[in-house]
């Protein structure tokens, strides 16, 4: 976790000190873990105690209330990131670019970084210190790398997965419907969906708990849409981002007889030149679509 512990620190604090970040680890949406490991943090000098205990302060005030005491938390948050942040995410050390992350009551909760040599070793010390919920990998080349880590200890935390590739080999789907994705609630797959692409992702037994999807920036045509319709993995799909593909009024007619999308409420098909204004309106009047 890259927290500082005293020089007295003995084998019982360290003992206590793991039994407390499972204890986080455990329960990523639970407050109170956090709280307690901040306590205990504080007692022994450790700024990252006060960190856990101001953003989970911060973050049960209601938008608009409490002003001046929402202020000065942020101030002092502030200024406990730039001094300490660094030393907080030891294992994002000698990563270029350097991920961009942010903290959620006091733990990172979101991360997103660039394919590279470092990047399995560093998202599994990241899962294996912080409750990260949200990740978004981006630039991928090394599929060896994705599938372990989308296999690892602690990914199962994650519920929000951002995946990004240009001119990457179509084997990436295959990983991705293959990985135990059984938690993922919101799934990112862009600049790299194509029709069999698609239909290898609509065969996946993994994708159960998948509400939002979005396969933007690729190219896709109705035939990908057409196998996604057909669909037996994704019974919970509220959300469908197809944007900036080569879809047509066929596949948009397709997606308003979808009977394996039965909880679709909302549907991007932006920049699709092949879909009509009318094929719109009527998939939109079709499926109720908000």
């Amino acid at each position: 976790m890259g927290t500082r512990r005293s020089k007295g620190t003995n084998a019982a604090d360290a003992a206590r000190h793991a039994e407390l970040l499972s204890a986080v680890l455990a329960d990523p949406a639970a407050d109170e873990p956090r709280l307690v490991f901040a306590d205990w943090l504080s007692e022994r000098g450790d700024p990252r105690g006060e960190f856990i205990a101001l953003q989970c302060e911060a973050f049960r005030i209601p938008y608009g209330t409490q002003v001046e005491r929402a202020a000065a938390i942020h101030e002092k948050e502030r200024e406990l990131h730039r001094r300490y942040a660094a030393r907080w995410t030891p294992f994002l050390r000698g990563l270029k670019p350097r991920p961009k992350y942010l903290f959620s009551r006091g733990f990172l909760g979101w991360i997103a970084l660039k394919d590279q040599p470092a990047l399995e070793a560093a998202v599994a010390a990241a899962l294996a210190s912080e409750p990260i919920t949200s990740m978004k990998i981006d630039y991928i080349r090394d599929l060896g790398a994705i599938a372990r880590v989308l296999a690892g200890p602690g990914f199962g935390r994650v519920s929000t997965l951002e995946l990004v590739a240009y001119n990457v080999e179509a084997r990436l789907l295959e990983v991705v419907a293959a990985a135990p994705l059984s938690r993922v609630r919101v799934l990112a797959l862009e600049h790299f969906a194509e029709d069999e692409r698609a239909r290898l992702l609509a065969r996946s037994p993994n994708l159960g708990a998948v509400e939002v999807l979005s396969l933007a920036y690729g190219a896709i045509t109705d035939e990908g849409v057409r196998a996604l319709c057909a669909a037996v993995s994704l019974p919970r799909l509220v959300e469908l981002n197809l944007s900036h593909n080569a879809i047509t009024d066929a596949g948009a007619a397709a997606l308003g007889e979808a009977r394996g999308l039965p909880s679709l409420a909302r549907l991007n098909l932006r920049a699709n030149p092949g879909i009509s204004n009318g094929a719109l309106e009527a998939l939109k009047q079709r499926l109720r679509l908000s």
